[in-house]
């Protein structure tokens, strides 16, 4: 009875002997193991999903953040550039109106279509395609690498240009140290930049006032902030002065940097370009402009307008008024081979003053081109912070590239007028791609 009252107490799980107890212990024990692993299944399950959650939270909102930026540094079409390049990249952005909005408002920049360009850009980031938007002439914008191929195969055309033209002229030189001794002088419109290893020629009537201002602050002779403040005859007086033209230095010294530093030349149409020197130095009503009119203009009004009855009589106070078909005849002159330089430097053909059969520049910039061209100037030689002081800046501009206004100064003038420009520019017309065929009359 009492063992059989002992047997009666033993739990119904445990074993009833060693083999059965051996198993029962294994059976337990890969219960605890499965146990344990479903709970850190689930445990690393919840963390994933925690995880994964606040991770897209934080891209869509580091995202966001991207697009506020983008729209607030830089204009919608531009910004759309830069979305699209993400795009391609499977760099998604979602962005929303709200912040798109508020970052378009904050530049205080009115641009059309805002909300069109949001959609688009919104099924941009979900499709991983983007439809850049036109609006009136605008032409379609292209990306910044695409802009950057067919500026670098304009300038591989001018170059090409350039040196076909010379070699068919007989001009092709190469500066030496014989070369300088004779026209070392020639090289006094080219001004240096050592910091930024630059060296510019500069054209009257071609944006130099504007590019003389930049080497005046990079040559550190004054700030981006006090040569805005400069009168023109200051920026031109302090430019002449300098010690920082390439003429000044040593014959190594030019040799070294002719051979090393970045060089470049901004041209312009000879047609638009004579016009624009008669309208600034014979038309206004300055100062400066009184100065030409008496110290050239009087004689151009005598001998090129057949005014004999003026013969010995003395000219008003502020000059005679020099017409342009006068000026124009002036220019054509054939007995006039050469003009010898300081004011005529203003109508002086532009081979004589940058020498670009001989110089080899790195660069060949066009007026009609200047804000793609600068940008890319000033790009190469670190000098972007100046971009504004040329483009958009142009406070003594005489607006002489428009159609209408060369239309209206050209119909004045004769088949033989416009002869003498074609004679007097030919190197320019010729070496730097312009067409003489194409007179500037509608």
């Amino acid at each position: 009875m009492a063992l059989s009252g002992t047997n009666s107490l033993r739990p119904s799980s445990a074993p009833a002997s060693t083999s059965s107890k051996t198993l029962w212990i294994i059976r337990h024990n890969l219960q605890i193991v499965l146990g344990s692993i479903l709970l850190c299944m689930f445990c690393g399950f919840y963390m994933y999903n925690h995880f994964s959650t606040t991770y897209t939270r934080w891209t869509r909102w580091a995202n966001e953040q991207n697009v506020h930026h983008i729209f607030a540094n830089n204009s919608t079409q531009a910004a759309i550039t830069q979305l699209h390049h993400a795009s391609l990249n499977s760099t998604l952005v979602e962005p929303t109106f709200g912040n798109v909005h508020h970052a378009r408002k904050s530049t205080h920049q009115k641009v059309p279509s805002v909300q069109a360009a949001i959609t688009q850009l919104h099924h941009a980031s979900l499709n991983i395609t983007l439809v850049e938007p036109t609006s009136g002439e605008q032409v379609e914008a292209t990306t910044e690498s695409t802009e950057k191929h067919q500026w670098e195969q304009e300038q591989e055309r001018r170059q090409k240009n350039l040196r076909k033209q010379c070699a068919s002229l007989g001009l092709q030189k190469n500066i030496t140290e014989d070369w300088l001794k004779k026209y070392k002088g020639n090289l006094g419109h080219m001004l240096v930049s050592d910091k930024h290893q630059a060296m510019y020629c500069y054209v009257p009537k071609v944006s130099c006032t504007n590019w003389k201002e930049v080497f005046l602050v990079m040559n550190g002779v004054t700030t981006k902030e006090q040569v805005k403040k400069y009168s023109l005859r200051t920026v031109h007086s302090k430019t002449s002065s300098a010690k920082w033209r390439l003429n000044r230095l040593s014959t190594n010294e030019i040799l070294h940097r002719l051979k090393t530093y970045k060089k470049f030349i901004l041209v312009r149409n000879p047609f638009s370009r004579s016009l624009s020197t008669y309208r600034d130095k014979f038309e206004k009503d300055t100062p400066l402009s009184r100065s030409f009119r008496n110290g050239y203009g009087n004689k151009i009004h005598l001998n090129y307008g057949n005014h004999v009855e003026l013969a010995g009589k003395k000219p008003p106070a502020g000059g005679y008024d020099v017409t342009f078909q006068e000026f124009i005849k002036y220019i054509g002159d054939h007995k006039k081979v050469k003009f010898n330089g300081g004011p005529t430097e203003h109508w002086i053909p532009m081979f004589d003053l940058c020498n670009p059969c001989a110089v080899q520049y790195d660069i060949i910039g066009h007026l009609e081109t200047l804000a793609l061209d600068t940008k890319n100037i000033l790009e190469q030689i670190g000098g972007l912070p100046y971009m504004d002081l040329v483009v958009g800046q142009s406070p003594h501009g005489t607006n002489s590239s428009k159609n209408k206004t060369l239309s209206k100064y050209f119909h004045q003038l004769t088949e033989e007028d416009i002869e003498g420009i074609r004679w007097r520019y030919e190197k320019d017309f010729k070496i730097f791609g312009y067409s003489n065929e194409r007179v500037p009359i509608d």
